[in-house]
């Protein structure tokens, strides 16, 4: 440790309060990486389907996917059988 004449401790044996340039200004107790102004994010990516409603919505949307899905298949497969010739599908 440098000491002046005097015996006191030189500016550059103490620490910088200031932080260096392009330090992360958020405090270290930060326990989530959310941009500022941003509230954090809670749970999962399922959260949302605790709600009773919006669970039968998308539970609801998927069935219907599959059943329009199962009938095309199926409308494609009849005009197939009864036309013997890919060319209508």
């Amino acid at each position: 440790m440098a000491t002046t004449p005097s015996g006191g401790s030189t500016a550059a044996d103490e620490p910088d309060p200031t932080p260096p340039a392009g330090a992360d200004a958020r405090s270290s107790d930060s326990t989530t990486d959310v941009a500022p102004g941003l509230p954090p994010v809670i749970g999962g990516p399922f959260v949302s389907l605790k709600d009773r409603d919006y669970r039968l919505l998308w539970f609801g949307t998927i069935f219907v996917g599959f059943g329009q899905w199962g009938q095309q298949i199926g409308l494609n497969w009849l005009v197939f059988l009864l036309t013997d010739s890919a060319v209508q599908l």
